[in-house]
């Protein structure tokens, strides 16, 4: 999701098993146009090793492999053998090591899964991915410790606000860019609920001070564009707007969503070394990444290799599988997935939360309690790891368009 400028608006014996897809995520920030139709997929994976959980896509890609009950076993090999949807077949025989961290095992059966595809541009480049493997929330909790994800990088010790849970924050409402007294009070407000990181969007506003009410509040500031289609005018115009902030700030973002949007994976590569070298000789030291839809940053490594940390936007009520109990759940495995081809970097959901009005999409019903319990949940599921998740959003973002589900402005969490 994004804000728009001002002006501008597995597996436990050798089974065969059915893995169902996540549907494509549809999450924005400015009006889209988006139609999909559904379509059933599935993946057949035999697995050779018995405590082996091997994940795919239906491209027969390989996404992450967990290990069950035999934490020294030497590394097997997997025959992978992937039914796609034109009926062709083919295998793919890999060697690959333990996955560390995976919650307790969960029963698993033979199912095929209903998920979204897209009838756009974006058919062309479908970013399709395995859903999350249910567990409960208890389980979650219990062995989040255990995840390799963790939060922004150095911030904890070295940054103000410490690790607590993040928010996103709309900078523009109907009117025009809220006030210095605005940003102040509601801040102020948000550190009293235990945020410790707020993050805002693109370049139109004054970014000066919101860093500085976020300073004011203890926060640390993640902020940047939106796009990448004038990165020397629009990193230059920030440069200008935080230059003497840089204190409160711990991340800047080169592009939100530009991937799913149909972009070009190794353009927004490019655009991230021109943004950092232009911040590095701003004297600004910290991480510059780029975000996008989880399942993006497993289809294009590259997005997270480039980055100082993987970002990634994870909407429970996006799949149309998935209620808001499970919300937490969901997310959290997004999580693992991505920690596993992270090469040791972190991982930071960017964006996760849940409407309180709309439209129905398949289990995910936007009310009220829903949204508090799909909040709650994702706040139990990254306890152990709070700068792991930005919750979206602070406040419900009136100005935009309601979009395709009649949900974007209902994410807001308070003042409803």
């Amino acid at each position: 999701m994004r804000a728009i400028h001002l002006g501008a608006a597995v597996l436990c014996a050798q089974v065969g098993l059915a893995v169902p897809h996540a549907g494509h995520q549809k999450h924005r920030h400015a009006a889209r146009h988006l139609e999909t139709y559904y379509s059933t997929i599935t993946d057949i994976v035999t697995v050779t090793a018995p405590n082996a959980v091997v994940w795919v896509d239906q491209f027969n890609n390989i996404i992450s492999t967990e290990y069950r009950g035999q934490a020294n076993s030497p590394p097997p090999t997997e025959t992978l053998s992937t039914t796609t949807p034109a009926g062709t077949s083919t295998a793919v025989s890999s060697s690959v090591g333990p996955t560390d961290g995976a919650p307790p095992p969960t029963t698993l059966a033979s199912v095929s899964s209903s998920v979204a595809l897209p009838t756009s541009a974006e058919t062309t480049s479908p970013s399709s991915t395995v859903t999350p493997t249910p567990t409960t929330a208890s389980e979650v909790s219990a062995t989040s410790s255990s995840t390799t994800s963790s939060g922004i990088s150095g911030s904890d010790d070295n940054q103000a606000g410490g690790g607590g849970f993040g928010i996103c924050y709309e900078l523009i409402t109907e009117t025009g860019c809220k006030t210095n007294d605005q940003l102040n009070n509601d801040f102020t407000f948000l550190a009293s609920q235990g945020f410790s990181k707020v993050r805002v969007y693109d370049v139109g506003c004054d970014l000066g001070p919101v860093a500085r009410a976020a300073s004011a509040a203890n926060m640390q500031l993640i902020a940047g564009l939106n796009t990448i289609t004038n990165v020397s005018g629009d990193i230059a115009k920030l440069i200008g707007f935080l230059t003497g902030n840089w204190a409160s700030v711990d991340t800047i973002v080169i592009g939100n969503e530009v991937v799913n949007n149909g972009g070009d994976p190794n353009a927004v590569v490019g655009a991230l070394g021109i943004a950092r070298a232009a911040l590095s000789a701003a004297g600004y030291t910290k991480n510059v990444v780029t975000v996008d839809v989880w399942s993006q940053l497993l289809r294009y490594p590259q997005l997270c290799q480039n980055s100082d940390y993987c970002a990634a936007n994870a909407h429970a009520y996006f799949d149309v599988n998935t209620s808001a109990d499970e919300a937490g759940t969901y997310v959290y495995k997004i999580s693992q997935q991505l920690a596993a081809v992270a090469n040791g970097k972190s991982v930071v959901i960017t964006e996760s939360g849940w409407p309180w009005q709309g439209q129905t999409n398949g289990l995910a019903v936007p009310s009220p309690a829903n949204q508090q319990t799909a909040v709650g949940g994702l706040r139990s599921a990254f306890s152990s790891n709070p700068g792991g998740l930005f919750l979206f959003q602070a406040y419900d973002a009136t100005y935009k368009a309601p979009g395709p589900l009649g949900v974007e402005q209902f994410f807001g969490i308070y003042g409803h």
